[in-house]
């Protein structure tokens, strides 16, 4: 049972990232934050590694990390190509500070000052301050930048992650699916907000 539930959320996390990066190349009223999508892909990269390295390391453990690893990449891919030019960076100082922390964890960790689930949970520290650009262009907008089907299948890959995670008594997987799920279940509520207005 639990193979069947990690290839759902590979399959489902991948639908997710093609259906994000179609409305990224045809839709001009979805307009990702680049820096976030930046910032979420060298924080689960690092993250994904570190896990990778604990004892209790299992892809079916943290099948959500895995996942969200392959659909960052197709998404900020997508980013750069539709987007090209037009895509800003957008870094505050904040998250710029965020991911020469995630440099620094990284040598930290290689340096053997960190252990590699210490890394993991601070780096889940770096995923969570990611989320704040986006979190805050849907706070002010006006018109709705994300789509709502999106974030919805974000949050059922997330629950569907923790479930894993948690019969797997996976710590990492747990702290990561827990965040994901409660921070997509922010934005799908912040873009019904918008819809409802």
């Amino acid at each position: 049972m639990e193979k069947l539930v990690a290839i759902a959320i590979v399959v489902l996390m991948l639908l997710v990232a093609a259906r994000y990066s179609w409305l990224i190349c045809t839709d001009k009223n979805t307009s990702p934050v680049l820096a976030t999508w930046i910032l979420f892909l060298a924080a689960s990269f690092l993250s994904f590694w570190t896990y990778w390295n604990t004892r209790e390391h299992s892809l079916i453990g943290n099948m959500t990390n895995f996942s969200d690893l392959i659909a960052v990449t197709v998404i900020l891919g997508s980013i750069l190509i539709a987007r090209g030019k037009e895509s800003r960076l957008g870094f505050t100082k904040f998250q710029f500070f965020c991911l020469i922390a995630s440099g620094i964890i990284l040598i930290l960790w290689k340096l053997g000052n960190f252990s590699p689930k210490t890394s993991n949970m601070l780096l889940q520290t770096i995923m969570t301050i990611a989320y704040f650009p986006t979190l805050g262009k849907l706070w002010s907008a006006k018109n709705n930048p994300e789509p709502i089907e999106v974030w919805s299948g974000v949050m059922i890959v997330s629950s569907l992650g923790l479930g894993l995670s948690i019969s797997e008594n996976n710590i990492p997987g747990i702290v990561y699916a827990g965040r994901s799920l409660f921070f997509s279940s922010i934005i799908v509520a912040l873009i019904a907000r918008i819809a409802w207005r």
